[in-house]
């Protein structure tokens, strides 16, 4: 059953499911399960925090812009996690607990095998380097399906607040 609100075209059909997904996603980055959390991105995987103009809008280019961070397949994941890994981050080290929020889960398009999802979140972290933090904003992904399972095409942030005097990383919004 599609569901029309404003310009976004919901498929309940598939809104269960992907907050599933994304539940397991926040679960792995909570737990630093980093090879499962690997595991669920395309090898042509894009994840994407822009940054904000002057004005306060996000950046819609990251290729003519200056990101939070852009990494555009998912060696270039497997390359942040081997510097998690190794204690060669000075951001990551020491690693920080997290709790992942997601709420708001929203197919805004899909079909069988690729679907839009909207989400709000909000991630609390605490290390002994930097206390305790709390980030919250939008995720907007894209899934694709080649079999039973989906994995992550595209994975875009977009954190409320567009100052910070701390530091992004993948595990930590």
């Amino acid at each position: 059953m599609n569901d029309t609100k404003g310009d976004i075209n919901v498929d309940w059909s598939f809104n269960a499911e992907a907050a599933a997904f994304l539940y397991k996603e926040a679960l792995m980055l909570d737990e630093q399960r980093w090879d499962d959390w690997l595991a669920l991105y395309a090898e042509d995987a894009v994840f994407w925090i822009p940054s904000y103009t002057m004005l306060g809008e996000p950046v819609t280019n990251p290729e003519l812009s200056i990101n939070l961070i852009y990494i555009t397949s998912r060696s270039g994941l497997e390359d942040r996690i081997y510097r998690i890994r190794t204690g060669r981050s000075e951001a990551s080290s020491p690693l920080p607990r997290t709790c992942h929020q997601i709420t708001n889960v929203l197919v805004a398009e899909g079909n069988s095998r690729r679907i839009n999802v909207t989400a709000n979140f909000q991630v609390t972290s605490w290390s002994h380097k930097r206390g305790a933090e709390c980030r919250s904003g939008r995720y907007d992904f894209e899934l694709s399906r080649a079999s039973d399972e989906y994995c992550i095409q595209r994975k875009k942030i977009l954190p409320v607040d567009e100052i910070t005097d701390g530091w992004y990383d993948i595990f930590s919004i």
